[in-house]
């Protein structure tokens, strides 16, 4: 296992950077749905979302590194003891409480069937699809870790590089060429994969430095990749085109590859930098699953309560160039101050682990 202080303190720098990239998403991708494609609009929400497309694969990967870089044997149930009790109290409630909050938003009539499907289904609000995801990873974890444990890294990486075709790369030959082929592509574990590339990428050997111009060179080009690909794909469809923001699309998965070993690689130099401030940023990343649960929730309040206040929607008022990072700030330090206050409310902490 990696040097421990070293190994939480860059996976909490990533924890944050993901959060932070998390709420920038939702700040901004209205503006690429809604505002003429190519208008200057338009540009600001498609360049802020473009950069932060890494945000939830990267949280996958830091599941995969922390639940299969453990030297400890455990049996199924002290597994799943320890384990589904940090998800599914948070999943149960937040699934509720978004349920509700639409029912009373759109004004729906309560039923219980139509609850139950809804529940069931699929998310109940958009971003709770990770919790859905993340449940069905920890199911298949156990097995995951004995591949792990007697596998090699040559191993891993076959199984990363049949994972990134399928997933990946068929996906993108799909959509410009039209070409199938007839092995199922969930065969090779869809989301899975991002789970299984943090634990390896964490294990592969250290160049000192040798790479980060790869690894940056790798991220911001991935990233322009994105913003000009986005472009073409909607001005041709004059319609928003979401395939090159997907978790899925082969430029998020190099981009997600790229900032990991980042931050991974300077880890050294942040533990020196940081070490007089480490526990706040342990208290920082503590927070990260509760903003992300919470914040789709302050940002509805805050665009709904700022239209009521000054008359007019705030998207509105200021060009988005500036409109979505103060919506950004505004967003995360109100959900970073409510978890962090709700972790101080016994039984209440629960649901922001």
């Amino acid at each position: 296992m990696e040097n421990e202080k070293n190994r939480i303190l860059y996976i909490d720098f990533l924890r944050i950077v993901s959060a932070l990239a998390v709420v920038m998403v939702h700040s901004s991708v209205r503006y690429v749905i809604l505002e003429p494609i190519g208008s200057s609009e338009w540009w600001a929400g498609n360049i802020y979302n473009s950069f932060s497309r890494f945000c939830v694969p990267v949280f996958f990967m830091i599941s995969g590194l922390l639940l299969l870089d453990s030297p400890k044997s455990e049996d199924l149930k002290s597994f799943f003891n320890k384990r589904f009790k940090k998800v599914l109290i948070p999943f149960i409630v937040w699934v509720l409480i978004y349920y509700f909050i639409d029912l009373y938003w759109f004004q729906k009539e309560f039923s219980f069937f139509g609850f139950a499907r809804e529940i069931t289904g699929g998310p109940v609000f958009g971003h709770l699809w990770f919790l859905y995801t993340l449940i069905g990873i920890y199911l298949a974890a156990p097995i995951i870790r004995l591949f792990i444990k007697y596998s090699l890294l040559e191993h891993q990486f076959y199984f990363l590089i049949i994972w990134i075709f399928f997933f990946s790369v068929l996906l993108l030959i799909g959509k410009f060429w039209n070409f199938r082929i007839g092995i199922p592509e969930t065969i090779f574990g869809g989301y899975l994969g991002y789970f299984i590339l943090g634990y390896t990428l964490s294990k592969i050997p250290e160049k000192a430095g040798r790479l980060n111009f790869i690894f940056f060179f790798a991220f911001f080009f991935m990233v322009f990749i994105t913003i000009i690909a986005t472009y073409y794909l909607c001005s041709v469809k004059n319609s928003y085109d979401r395939f090159f923001y997907d978790y899925a699309s082969l430029n998020v998965v190099i981009m997600s590859a790229s900032i990991f070993l980042i931050f991974r690689s300077y880890k050294d130099k942040l533990s020196v930098v940081f070490s007089q401030r480490k526990e706040t940023l342990q208290m920082i990343s503590s927070t990260t699953l509760g903003v992300y649960l919470i914040h789709p929730l302050i940002v509805r309040i805050f665009r709904v309560s700022s239209e009521h206040l000054i008359g007019i929607k705030f998207q509105y008022m200021v060009h988005p160039a500036l409109n979505i990072p103060i919506t950004f700030v505004v967003v995360i330090l109100t959900s970073f101050f409510v978890v962090y206050t709700m972790k101080k409310i016994p039984i209440i902490k629960h649901i922001v682990p």
